[in-house]
């Protein structure tokens, strides 16, 4: 778990994660956007999931700990929240 980030890096729950969508005419970086949105969807349900169990106010995960969730590379899921306002090694989430 990542100890500390300053508070107003903090993203509030629930959780949606905006992607930019691609509209050009390159099928290869439209396939490469669909997956990144479809992994920012998958990133924010179980990000969701482990606030609605969560008895505390705030949760800091790493980067690994979410890859290791859903199944995913750590790089890729710190790509997508790093862009989200996540830290160099997690993202820390509060309640409130």
């Amino acid at each position: 778990m990542v100890i500390a980030q300053e508070v107003n890096k903090m993203k509030k729950y629930p959780i949606s994660i905006p992607v930019n969508s691609y509209e050009g005419k390159d099928q290869k970086k439209r396939v490469k956007n669909l997956a990144k949105i479809s992994l920012a969807n998958e990133i924010a349900d179980y990000l969701n999931k482990v606030m609605e169990k969560e008895t505390q106010n705030t949760v800091s995960l790493t980067y690994l700990e979410i890859a290791k969730h859903i199944n995913s590379n750590s790089n890729s899921v710190k790509e997508i929240l790093f862009e989200y306002n996540g830290g160099s090694t997690g993202i820390t989430i509060t309640k409130a």
